[in-house]
């Protein structure tokens, strides 16, 4: 437990706290800790959000590691929470903040009236905004490996998004990069041989995961449809969403027939010129 400042020791905060709050940090650790154990993951994540003498209780393994075990797993056999995946063990509050926080991985947006388990990317671990996850994701393989591997092996190898069924895999690009700086890094047959084994057996194990995550947003109550608020632009206009974009990008059927109408109008135009 890291030490606590005296109170006039404390820099001065303007803002002014309920008694209730100001008096917590100060509650002895066992007491406190018994207070924690009735706690469902969600509590105990705002409650780690009151100060940082809270906040350094709760991240400690020695002292609140065992709180964070027993609320995971009353909240995984309630179904108000998805199972932490396994190789997140012994970091709960990181995957309580996963699922319970309000705002973007990468630019911090914050989210209007958001509900848990909205916006997340469960096979990057990730809550991302309709921006962002299009700055970190890819579709195409790198160079250095298109002669090394298909692509109908990377989903066996990376863990991936789809918007709709049928649509192309899209990966996350720090995990390709570090994906390819791994592999490439090997110089036998061997070591990328079992380099490649571990990689579709831990690729499986997330994948088994995500159906969990997806399966435990069906089962809850809270999970109706609730579209994302459309994002500012520097022109001030709402930007769409991915899926919205997504559906409104034509295929190449569509644009092939948009220009067979084109086609067929400006020569049947002509003709009638003529005449």
């Amino acid at each position: 437990m890291p030490r606590i400042l005296p109170l006039e020791w404390r820099k001065k905060n303007p803002i002014e706290y309920p008694e209730q709050i100001t008096a917590l940090p100060w509650l002895p650790q066992d007491i406190l800790a018994e207070i924690c154990l009735y706690l469902p993951p969600h509590e105990l994540y705002n409650l780690s959000q009151v100060n940082r003498s809270i906040r350094a209780f709760l991240t400690s393994r020695s002292n609140a590691g065992f709180i964070w075990h027993r609320a995971m797993e009353d909240a995984v056999a309630e179904g108000t929470m998805p199972p932490l995946p396994p190789y997140l063990e012994n970091h709960e509050l990181a995957w309580a903040r996963l699922v319970f926080s309000d705002y973007c991985s990468i630019c911090f947006y914050t989210f209007t009236n958001p509900v848990p388990g909205m916006f997340v990317q469960w096979s990057f671990n990730s809550r991302m905004c309709s921006i962002c996850i299009m700055s970190q994701i890819q579709k195409r393989l790198p160079r250095e490996l298109k002669r090394h591997l298909k692509r109908q092996e990377w989903r066996e190898l990376l863990p991936y998004i789809v918007f709709h069924t049928g649509d192309t895999p899209l990966y996350l690009s720090k995990e390709v990069t570090d994906f390819t700086r791994e592999y490439l890094s090997l110089s036998t047959s061997q070591e990328r041989a079992d380099f490649l084994s571990r990689r579709r057996i831990r690729t499986a194990a997330v994948n088994r995961h995500v159906n969990e995550c997806i399966e435990w947003q069906r089962s809850i109550a809270w999970v109706a449809e609730k579209p994302e608020p459309p994002r500012p632009t520097a022109l001030g206009l709402p930007r769409p969403s991915v899926a919205a974009r997504v559906r409104e990008t034509p295929s190449r059927a569509e644009k092939f027939t948009r220009f067979l109408i084109r086609f067929s109008w400006y020569r049947t135009a002509s003709l009638s010129f003529d005449v």
